[in-house]
């Protein structure tokens, strides 16, 4: 029988805890349940416990010092206690919808050449988010709606042309996530998103079905962006923090992405930031520059996106998957 390790970073989470747990036990091929405290300064640790307790599969992990250290140091430290071949991901406030697991084993079991699979999530708005961004999201989709082969994945994420997928859906080979490496601790926001790009780039990931359902998510005033809409900046620089650090492990990966692919998305983001900021264009390419010199070890590399940066240039078609890695 397949073994699963299920993985959940807490912080703050005692409201919704255990549904979150138990829709995780009650998965087939569930064998681990990896609870790590980020903390929590409400009862969320006494409780993980407390499940513990009442089934062996849970297993609770801290932080050596007990402090707070984010969500990406945190999710680390699940994968850290993993043992089992299977790893799935869940955040302390959402939840598996029955069936899930059954649903995703019988694509990896009919396309054994997959490292994973995904497939898609139910939102679930509450009163508090509703309120104060004057809407639901009920129903509203969030992630990919366009089924895409395992080597288009990574362009297509890179690219923004197909919306990401959840983590929360994503059924994974260990394996995969060794050769994709750890989240990023430096990233308070993205490090799912930084480590799907990484494993894009070195496994096959491919979606069962992104008609079902497998994860419902919540969305709450207590969410880390929960009650408060971010600016168009604030996105750019969000995702620039998470291109940055795919960049810099691609520079010392055995198996680097398409790096001049992603140098293009991160000079492109660079210069629109740069437009949203209201900053002097010269400014803006200076700092590109300067940032080619410091984290662009390819001459070649450097030497193109300069080439983009001239002045009065039209905006460059994408690399091609052809290019040089």
């Amino acid at each position: 029988m397949v073994a699963i390790s299920v993985t959940i970073p807490v912080y703050n989470a005692e409201r919704y805890l255990r549904q979150a747990v138990e829709s995780a036990l009650g998965q087939t091929g569930v064998a681990q349940a990896i609870l790590a405290d980020d903390g929590s300064t409400d009862g969320s640790l006494a409780l993980a416990h407390q499940l513990a307790a009442e089934d062996p599969r849970v297993e609770v992990v801290r932080h050596p010092d007990g402090a707070n250290h984010g969500v990406g140091a945190t999710r680390n430290l699940t994968l850290q206690a993993v043992r089992f071949p299977w790893v799935a991901f869940l955040d302390a406030d959402n939840y598996f919808e029955a069936g899930a697991f059954d649903f995703l084993m019988a694509h990896l079991r009919a396309h054994p050449d997959l490292d994973g699979t995904f497939a898609n999530v139910r939102i679930f708005t509450e009163a508090s988010f509703d309120s104060s961004l004057g809407r639901s999201f009920d129903g509203v989709s969030t992630t990919m709606s366009t089924t895409l082969p395992p080597e288009a994945l990574f362009r297509a994420l890179v690219l923004r042309s197909h919306k990401a997928f959840s983590m929360n859906t994503l059924l994974v080979r260990y394996s995969a996530l060794a050769r994709a490496g750890v989240f990023s601790p430096n990233l308070r926001v993205g490090e799912d998103s930084a480590l799907l790009l990484k494993l894009t780039a070195v496994g096959r990931l491919a979606a069962a079905d992104l008609e079902r359902v497998v994860v419902t998510q919540r969305w709450h005033g207590a969410n880390l962006l929960g009650g408060r809409q971010v600016s168009a900046a604030q996105k750019y620089r969000n995702r620039l923090a998470a291109y940055e650090q795919v960049w810099d492990w691609g520079q010392a990966s055995p198996e680097p992405p398409q790096q001049q692919l992603l140098l293009w998305r991160i000079v492109q983001d660079k210069l629109r930031l740069g437009e949203l900021e209201e900053q002097p264009a010269a400014r803006v390419r200076r700092a590109i520059r300067a940032w080619l010199r410091e984290r662009c070890p390819y001459p070649e590399h450097r030497q193109q996106a300069r080439a983009w940066l001239t002045y009065g240039a039209p905006p460059p078609a994408p690399p091609q998957l052809s290019e040089r890695a």
